[in-house]
């Protein structure tokens, strides 16, 4: 891949995770989040009082994720430079992080779901509720295996210098331990393990997102510093 397809696939990324948090927040206004202790009554106000917010929010949302999707790609690649020849780490970071995505990417079409009929069944539209809650809080195991595989390739790097920073690698053990309240919000409908809990959603949050911006700097780093684009070759055919 050339260094102008890893800064395509790079400010693709970069777009999406914007996208994905005006979608999300700014215009679903779903932060800060609603508690799983509410009445079915609170649940069907949100959505009535924020109807069009909440669909174009996870249009825009779904967008955003969808662009983020490479950028895991681009990541194993750097991680493969890292390990050489037969990687393990790579490959392994590449299926966390893609099951990873997908706490980012099914949740938006539930909630749209369950903002696309609001004439039926409370309840059905409470399930959906929880459903894309849950859905995007609890699945945190993928992405701690993602974090796991990241910060055991920088540390494995004896590269001089090396690709990434050590002190990278220990942020990642640092946001994979932080994420592991967020397999425990089945147990809580409030509280710190509840789904918008202090630990359970907002340490989690925020260590996500001190992560992501913190490897979109030093990612960018990696690209600078890759030898230029080959030239490219003469297919002519010799005389």
């Amino acid at each position: 891949m050339s260094k102008h397809n890893h800064f395509l696939v790079y400010w693709g990324a970069v777009f999406g995770c914007i996208a994905t948090f005006i979608g999300f927040i700014v215009l679903a206004g779903f932060v800060p989040p609603s508690s799983p202790n509410n009445s079915i009554a609170d649940v069907i106000s949100l959505y009535q009082n924020n109807l069009f917010g909440i669909r174009a929010g996870m249009v825009v949302m779904l967008l955003g994720v969808s662009f983020t999707l490479p950028f895991v790609s681009l990541i194993s690649s750097h991680m493969h430079r890292i390990e050489g020849a037969n990687p393990i780490l790579a490959p392994t970071q590449l299926i966390a992080g893609t099951v990873a995505l997908l706490a980012l990417f099914i949740p938006p079409i539930i909630w749209s779901i369950a903002a696309f009929r609001l004439d039926r069944d409370p309840q059905i539209t409470m399930m959906l509720h929880d459903a894309g809650w849950i859905f995007l809080v609890f699945p945190a195991a993928p992405a701690i295996v993602q974090n796991l595989s990241i910060g055991l390739a920088i540390l494995s790097d004896r590269g001089s210098p090396p690709i990434f920073p050590r002190w990278v690698g220990f942020l990642n053990f640092w946001a994979a331990f932080l994420f592991i309240p967020s397999g425990l919000i089945t147990y809580f409908k409030t509280g710190a393990f509840a789904w918008n809990g202090i630990l359970a959603f907002w340490v989690p949050f925020g260590a996500f997102s001190i992560w992501l911006m913190i490897l979109f700097l030093f990612m960018y780093k990696s690209i600078i510093a890759m030898p230029d684009d080959p030239p490219i070759r003469d297919f002519q055919i010799k005389k």
